[in-house]
C-alpha cells in the first residue's frame, strides 16, 4: 500500500517490524518500530519467491544459477558472493555525488559492508544527493522475510524531490542465515545512479573470507568469495535444518545442514568459456565412490586428455557442435552445448559400464554492449548551396497612449511640443520561441530618408540617450519593442519630424538579449541579425496658445 505504514514485531520477537528475531521478550525489545513511507510504486507484482534453472536443471529453493570462476551452476548465494565495501554508499553520506554504478561490471550476488559491519539496502526513501551520488537507489519494498528465500524487488531512484523519480531495473534479494542479505545487482539505467547502504541496528559484524582457486579458460584463476559469520553456536547458522539433518562445519566457521547417510557429491564442476568448455572432477570424492577420475572420456572416446591440479582432474572440449560429440540446441533464449563424461570404476581392466556424468553450458542468445566512443552529431554544411532569403517583415506604429492599443492612422499627425510619443515596433517571424527583437538605434530626421545624416538620436546602442526624456517599455524580450519619448524641436525649427528605428533579431537560446541600461550608454557584444530601418511620420509640431485677459486694478 502507498502512504505511511508503522511496522512492529509481535510479542516474543524483537526488531523494527520488517525484520523480527525470536528469543526476545517485549521488555527486552529496544528496537524502535519502523515507519515506512512509499510513493511509488503502489504494488510490487514481482515480490514473490522465485526459483531458477541452470541449463536443463532446475535449482533447489534458495539457489541461483551463478557463474563462479567461469562455472555456471546452481549455488547458494549466501555462500558464494562478492563483498561490496564502500563507505561512500552510506545513507548518511552527503559528500560527493559523482559515483555511478553503471560503470561497474556487476556479476552474481553481493553482500554490503561499511568497514567491518554488515549492512543492507534501505527499503525506504533516500533523499537525492545522498550515498555519494545524485540519484540514490533504494528497495521499493521490504526484503524477503523468510530465511533462504529469494525475491525479485523493484528499485527506485530518488531525484529532485521525487522518491521514485525513475524505476531502475529490478534486482534479486536473498535472506541469509545470520540476519543478512545478498543482492544480485544489475546495471542501473544511467549516471549518476548508485546503490545505497543502510546501517541497521540488527546487522551482525561478519568478516569476508576467500576460499579455493579454480582453473578457468586461458589458465586464469579467480577467487570464490564466501561468507564467514561471527557466531558462537551452529544453531544460529543452521536453524533451518530439517528432520534427520545435522549442522556440521568443515572449518568451524562455515556451517551447513547434512544427512549422515548423504552420498558423496559426484556432480562435476563446469567452466563455460567463450571458446572452451572445461569439466572438473574431484578425484578424492570419486575414489571414495570407486571411480577413477583419470580414466574418463567424452562421448568421443578419443577425447580423454586431462590435467590434474589441486585435487581436481580437468577435461576440456572445444565449444563447437560436433567436437568430441558435442550437441547444440537452442530454446529461444540460450544456445546450449551438451556432452557427457564417462568415468570407469577402479580397477578398470575388465569390461564394466562407466558412470555417465552429463553436463551443459547455456550461452544467452542476447547480449548488451556499449561503444566506448562518444558520438557528437553535427550538421555538415560542406559544399552546401546557400541561398539568400528576404529580410524579416517589420512595422513601426505611433500610438495614442501608453497602453499601445489605439494607433494613429498612416500619414501625418500634428502634436504639440512636449507631447509623449508612444512608439511600437513588431516583427513577423515564425521562430517565436527562438528570436526576439532588439532596438539598436532610434533617431529623428526632417526627411523621410532613414539615411539622412542630420539625425537626433533618441535611442543609441540599445539604450535611451536621455533618461528624463525617453523610457524603454519593452526591448529584447519578444518579437515586439516599445518606447515612449517626449516630442521637442529636435533640429530647432518647426519642420516635420520623421522617426526611424534600426532593429535586429537576437537568438535568445544562445545569448542574453535584454539590454541592461544605466546612466552610461550600453555597449553590446551580443551577435544579432540587423534589419532594415523603420520610419514613422511626418509628425508636425505646434504650440498650444493660451490667452490671458487683464483689467486694471482699482485703487
Amino acid at each position: 500500500m502507498a502512504g505511511d505504514i508503522t511496522c512492529t514485531c509481535k510479542k516474543g520477537f524483537s526488531g523494527d517490524g520488517l525484520i523480527c528475531l525470536p528469543g526476545h521478550t517485549a521488555a527486552n525489545d529496544h528496537h524502535a518500530p519502523r515507519r515506512v513511507r512509499r510513493s511509488y510504486p503502489t504494488s510490487n507484482t514481482n515480490l514473490a519467491h522465485v526459483r531458477f534453472s541452470c541449463g536443463f536443471n532446475e535449482c533447489a529453493d534458495g539457489e541461483d544459477c551463478i557463474t563462479v570462476n567461469g562455472i555456471q551452476q546452481c549455488s547458494n548465494p549466501c555462500k558464494i558472493y562478492t563483498v561490496l565495501n564502500d563507505a561512500w554508499r552510506s545513507t548518511s553520506n552527503d559528500v560527493g555525488n559523482k559515483h555511478c554504478d553503471r560503470n561497474v561490471n556487476w556479476d552474481g550476488y553481493y553482500r554490503m559492508f561499511i568497514g567491518n559491519q554488515s549492512v543492507s539496502m534501505p527499503d525506504k526513501c533516500v533523499d537525492s544527493l545522498m550515498c555519494g551520488t545524485q540519484a540514490p537507489l533504494w528497495l521499493a519494498f521490504p526484503p524477503p522475510q523468510q530465511v533462504d528465500e529469494i525475491v525479485q524487488s523493484a528499485v527506485c531512484a530518488s531525484f529532485n524531490g521525487d522518491c521514485c523519480w525513475v524505476q531502475s531495473q529490478p534486482i534479486h534479494v536473498k535472506a541469509c542465515p545470520g540476519n543478512y542479505f545478498v543482492y544480485k545487482f544489475v546495471m542501473p539505467p544511467g549516471c549518476y545512479f548508485a546503490y545505497c547502504a543502510y546501517v541497521s541496528a540488527l546487522t551482525t559484524t561478519p568478516k569476508p573470507v576467500t576460499t579455493t582457486e579454480t582453473p578457468v579458460e586461458n589458465n586464469r584463476t579467480t577467487t570464490t568469495t564466501q561468507s564467514q559469520v561471527a557466531t558462537t553456536t551452529p544453531k544460529a547458522m543452521c536453524g533451518t535444518c530439517g528432520v534427520g539433518e545435522t549442522c556440521v562445519s568443515t572449518h568451524g566457521v562455515t556451517w551447513r545442514c547434512e544427512r549422515p547417510d548423504q552420498p558423496v557429491l559426484l556432480r562435476p564442476e563446469v567452466v563455460c568459456g567463450r571458446s572452451l568448455v572445461q569439466v572438473g572432477l574431484n578425484r578424492t570424492n570419486l575414489e571414495a565412490a570407486g571411480l577413477d577420475a583419470t580414466t574418463a572420456n567424452l562421448a568421443d572416446p578419443r577425447c580423454n586428455a586431462h590435467k590434474e591440479r589441486g585435487g581436481m582432474v580437468w577435461y576440456q572440449v572445444e565449444r563447437k557442435e560436433g567436437a568430441c560429440g558435442n550437441t547444440l540446441e537452442t530454446n529461444g533464449t540460450d544456445a546450449i552445448f551438451s556432452n557427457s563424461l564417462f568415468i570407469y570404476h577402479i580397477p578398470d581392466v575388465s569390461f564394466t559400464q562407466p558412470v555417465s556424468m552429463p553436463f551443459s553450458c547455456a550461452y544467452p542468445l542476447e547480449s548488451e554492449t556499449s561503444l566506448d566512443v562518444v558520438i557528437k552529431p553535427y550538421l555538415s554544411l560542406k559544399d552546401s548551396k546557400v541561398g539568400k532569403g528576404s529580410k524579416v517583415g517589420s512595422n513601426m506604429t505611433l500610438y495614442h497612449s501608453d497602453n499601445f492599443t489605439k494607433a494613429y492612422p498612416a500619414g501625418g499627425v500634428t502634436l504639440p511640443v512636449g507631447s509623449v510619443l508612444h512608439v511600437g515596433v513588431s516583427v513577423e517571424e515564425s521562430e517565436t520561441e527562438r528570436f526576439v527583437v532588439v532596438l539598436e538605434d532610434c533617431y529623428a530626421t526632417q526627411s523621410p530618408n532613414p539615411e539622412d545624416i542630420m539625425r537626433y538620436y533618441i535611442i543609441q546602442n540599445k539604450c535611451p540617450t536621455e533618461f528624463r526624456q525617453v523610457r524603454m517599455e519593452e526591448n529584447g524580450s519578444s518579437l515586439r519593442a516599445r518606447f515612449s519619448a517626449l516630442l521637442f524641436l529636435y533640429q530647432g525649427d518647426y519642420r516635420d519630424v520623421f522617426l526611424h528605428c534600426r532593429l535586429s533579431l537576437c537568438d535568445k537560446r544562445s545569448y542574453s538579449c535584454t539590454p541592461v541600461c544605466t546612466k552610461r550608454k550600453y555597449r553590446s557584444v551580443t551577435p544579432s541579425v540587423p534589419l532594415k530601418p523603420l520610419t514613422v511620420g511626418p509628425i508636425t509640431c505646434e504650440y498650444d496658445l493660451i490667452s490671458y485677459h487683464s483689467k486694471p486694478i482699482s485703487e
